[in-house]
């Protein structure tokens, strides 16, 4: 082919990409089939092969074939990886991104894109700049999301738009601002507001929040075996959460036995495995099984040996399902009873580092017991070891107020001066 006929070829393929595309965001345009025009109703709409892709919006045949000209010089740019990277639809940048992570990170961001699905649905990267993120960010807010976990969802789509322009050899521009994280959370649950909730989900007596009394049920106001149920399994994630400190996810799809959707608990030897079977050696090292303490181990034997032959989950519902929604119910029904406010199911693994730390363990044993890197721990839980550290130097502190330094003789010359 002649080089000014490549050239040319090139820049009208170029030019066609850097037009609004003709079937945004769809996948199934990059394998390659026939297109035609066929009429339906009154509008000419473009299929490949026997598969609808787009209308033309037009009666007209001659438009209909112009658009469906450039449809096909799209695709050609497509697949020739010509393209305007400003006008990509962000739907399929973020596709790209999911596809290209791997691990437990892959359903973390699956789930913070599912918060900003509608507020890109339609869009390209151009359309992202303005108002756009102080819009996405308010009504987020406002359908209930933490500051942190609006600031999370903001980051991971950063990361696929940067890395999309990087795999076109472009500078990764980012072209919305990021918002800032919210100060960090200090709630933990107070003793005595343990001994209610562990009383409430234990036996089947009725708090009045108004006069912070208990009473017993009376007959006929019997508590249903729902309520029953519910109480004893939130019981169940209070207890190990606090003692494990571990995730409120990982407590939700706790098993009795090795299974490939989560976590187990092996009764014989004391252990709870926060993975499940076949997880990479980096998810386990970032969630590692701990070792149960023995009044744990014991209450955790008791609820095996109560359960019904063939159980499967630790935490279930009536029907022995697990929880849809996670523990995040059960936790809700259970504080609202005692009038506990504002206690979240993550707020279980901060009492337990919170706790861990003012009894004087160490970090490290600390991050080893819930699954955190001592940095990590350090940065967000403000866990320091000086509990630990400071009462070695003790000795030392007292023998200097009683003797001063022994062996010391001061400069003659500096106490004359």
């Amino acid at each position: 082919m002649n080089p000014w006929a490549e050239t040319r070829r090139i820049s009208d393929l170029m030019n066609a990409a850097a037009l609004p595309s003709i079937a945004l965001g769809e996948a199934h345009l990059l394998v390659e089939k026939p297109h035609q025009l066929v009429r339906r109703g009154a509008t000419w709409c473009i299929y490949s092969g026997s598969e609808y892709v787009a209308s033309c919006h037009t009666r007209d045949r001659a438009e209909a074939e112009q658009i469906l000209d450039l449809f096909r010089r799209q695709e050609e740019a497509k697949r020739l990886g010509i393209c305007a990277p400003e006008r990509a639809p962000v739907v399929d940048v973020v596709i790209a991104f999911v596809q290209s992570t791997g691990g437990p990170r892959r359903r973390l961001v699956v789930t913070q894109m599912k918060w900003l699905a509608e507020h890109v649905a339609g869009r390209r990267l151009c359309d992202l700049g303005g108002c756009w993120g102080p819009d996405a960010e308010a009504a987020l807010l406002q359908a209930g999301l933490s500051q942190n976990s609006v600031c999370d969802s903001f980051r991971t789509l950063a990361q696929a738009v940067r890395r999309w322009y990087t795999s076109k050899g472009l500078p990764p521009i980012v072209p919305f601002p990021i918002p800032a994280r919210g100060a960090p959370r200090e709630r933990v649950m107070g003793a005595d507001e343990q001994a209610r909730l562990l009383r409430h989900c234990d036996g089947d007596e009725v708090y009045d929040v108004a006069t912070g009394t208990w009473s017993p049920t009376r007959a006929g106001q019997r508590i249903s075996s729902w309520e029953r149920h519910a109480r004893r399994m939130a019981g169940r994630a209070v207890r190990l959460g606090l003692a494990t400190g571990s995730r409120p996810g990982r407590l939700a799809n706790l098993a009795w036995a090795p299974h490939r959707a989560g976590g187990h608990i092996d009764v014989e030897r004391g252990v709870l495995h926060r993975t499940p079977v076949g997880a990479s050696a980096s998810e386990i090292k970032a969630a590692p099984p701990v070792l149960l303490s023995p009044e744990l181990l014991a209450e955790v034997r008791r609820w095996r040996a109560e359960g019904a032959p063939g159980e499967k989950w630790v935490i279930r519902t009536c029907t022995g399902e697990r929880p849809a929604k996670g523990i995040a119910d059960l936790m809700a029904a259970a504080c609202a009873a005692v009038g506990i406010r504002g206690l979240r199911p993550h707020d279980l693994r901060r009492t337990a580092i919170t706790a861990m730390s003012r009894r004087g363990v160490p970090a490290a044993v600390i991050a080893d017991v819930v699954g955190i890197t001592v940095p990590v721990l350090r940065r967000h839980y403000n866990v320091s070891d000086a509990r630990v550290t400071q009462p070695l130097a003790h000795a030392a502190m007292d023998a200097v107020m009683r003797e001063g330094i022994v062996g010391y003789v001061a400069d003659q010359d500096a106490t004359r001066g």
